[in-house]
This record gives structure tokens, sequence and C-alpha cells, in this order.
């Protein structure tokens, strides 16, 4: 009867770390199966702005390049990134796109209006 609890003390405590072992990994794989993620901070989708110098800015997650208007923007270690424009009077789009390195994309799209004052 001693060797039989021996025996079901191995087998349950392979069974508990097969299922810590899956649970970690499917925790890790949300990054890759997720793709990137971009959060913008500012501007304001649709709002009105009457300066002409904004600042975009936000966190972009699971990224390897990043772009705004097809241009690079860089980001910091924890994925936020700044870059500040200078608009033109009227309506302006900015097109920000990320991809991550097994190749998933995702774009924002922000609308904005400069009036003078």
């Amino acid at each position: 009867m001693h060797h039989n609890g021996i025996y079901y003390l191995k087998f349950y405590s392979l069974i508990i770390l097969g299922v810590i072992v899956v649970g970690y990994s499917i925790f890790q794989a949300q990054k890759i199966l997720g793709g990137p993620k971009i959060t913008v901070v500012s501007p304001i989708n649709g709002a009105t702005y009457t300066t002409a110098l904004i600042e975009v800015k936000g966190v972009a997650k699971n990224v390897s390049t990043l772009m705004l208007n097809d241009r690079p923007l860089y980001t910091d270690k924890a994925g936020n990134f700044s870059d500040t424009l200078l608009l033109n009077p009227g309506y302006t789009i900015l097109k920000l796109e990320a991809k991550d390195k097994f190749g998933s994309e995702t774009k924002k799209v922000i609308e904005i209006i400069y009036k003078e004052l």
C-alpha cells in the first residue's frame, strides 16, 4: 500500500507541474497571439484644436515597428511613444501603423481639425 501512495504522489505532482507549465506558456503566448496594440492618449479623435503644435503620444505594445504617417516612431522600453506635429489649418488625418515581429499589423486613424484664432 505504501508503494501505491508514492506512485500517486509522483503522478499528481507531474500533473500539477504539467498544468503550471501549460498555463505559463499560454500566458506568455498572449503576446504572440494578441498581435500589436496601439493606445493613443493624445490627440483626441474628432477634436478641434486652436494651437498648431500638438503632441501625439500613447502606448504601443508588442510592436517591432511603429509608423506615424509613414514615418518611423520610436518607443521606450515600456512602449510609450511621443512626437510633436505642426498642423496646417483645416482637417488632418494622422495614421499610426504598427507591426510585430511575426508580421501582424494594426492601424489607428485619428482625425483632427485645426482652427486658427
